[in-house]
């Protein structure tokens, strides 16, 4: 029982002096949870909402000076949330194009290439392609590319010779 109290404890410890008034007559720790869920929690259908703009948001064309590996990470991670609500922009081939229409401006043999793969391939067949190994095919691409370009050369007026 005395973990219990420790529990109640350190949840009124992790909430602001405002939220405070969610726990106070709460008998019980899942009644706490309970009241802070009902007050913070969106509901489904906004939190689908959230995801499909999240979506729609990770998969354009990175601007200008967007890191790539933190592109990629965000995009990612829209997807698989975009895939947890079913939602209809990641279903078939559509997050794949998606996908190749984005990146064509990052590396366009990549986006040409898959797209003449994505091209020959049934949606609903086996041979689907995983999206995550295709945007995991870009960011090893561009690691590689990345370790053979050599470092810029040093700006001096003159070489040195000894």
């Amino acid at each position: 029982m005395e973990a219990m109290g420790d529990l109640r404890a350190r949840i009124q410890s992790t909430i602001s002096r405002r939220n405070f008034q969610y726990t106070r007559n709460c008998k019980s720790v899942a009644e706490m949870l309970q009241s802070l869920h009902v007050r913070f929690a969106p509901s489904n259908q906004a939190r689908r909402n959230e995801v499909t703009k999240a979506w729609h948001l990770a998969i354009q064309r990175p601007k200008r000076g967007t890191a790539i590996t933190k592109w990629l990470y965000d995009l990612e991670s829209a997807y698989d949330e975009a895939v947890d609500f079913d939602l209809p922009e990641v279903k078939g081939l559509h997050p794949h194009f998606a996908l190749t229409s984005a990146s064509l401006e990052i590396d366009s043999s990549f986006a040409n290439d898959w797209d003449r793969k994505l091209l020959k391939i049934d949606e609903k067949g086996p041979n689907k392609p995983d999206f995550r190994e295709i945007v995991k095919e870009l960011r090893d691409l561009r690691r590689l590319r990345e370790s053979r370009t050599s470092p810029a050369p040093r700006h001096s007026a003159f070489q040195a010779t000894f």
